[in-house]
């Protein structure tokens, strides 16, 4: 790994855990009318696979689930639309419907939850074989327990 490659993944990890915190501070001051599913502490995962896609020049088909703000900021999706997402306004990556589970951004390929624990992995492989494009999915440990695997 060059330099480079780790200070973009650094700067990647800081937007999203120093988004992630701002997001925690508006938790407790009451500012969200709905749950939030924070990132904080898996920044650096989406950030480094994002900087490996960017340095390769490939734009993947993404698949996360609840807790994907950090992949959604990491793939340099708009910062803005996610804000008015969190706060439930049209403008929102999700037209203010999703909230916090359901992060997307067509622009960027991501693909938002549907609001069945682990389901984003078998649509995924789904979705790759149909259009034999690269794809990642982000699964969480509890994914795994369910019965699609």
């Amino acid at each position: 790994m060059n330099r480079d490659f780790r200070i973009n993944v650094f700067e990647r990890a800081s937007l999203c855990r120093n988004f992630e915190q701002y997001v925690y501070d508006a938790i407790k001051r009451g500012l969200f009318r709905f749950p939030i599913y924070l990132s904080a502490g898996q920044e650096y995962i989406s950030a480094t696979i994002a900087q490996v896609m960017k340095d390769k020049n490939i734009k993947p088909n993404i698949f996360i689930q609840h807790r994907g703000h950090s992949t959604y900021l990491s793939h340099d999706a708009p910062i803005d639309m996610l804000i008015d997402e969190l706060l439930g306004r049209k403008s929102g990556c999700a037209y203010g419907m999703g909230g916090s589970a359901s992060i997307h951004s067509k622009e960027k390929n991501i693909f938002g939850h549907d609001g069945l624990m682990g389901s984003q992995g078998p649509v995924a492989v789904g979705h790759c074989y149909s259009t034999q494009h690269p794809t990642i999915v982000h699964l969480g440990d509890a994914s795994t327990e369910e019965d699609t695997y």
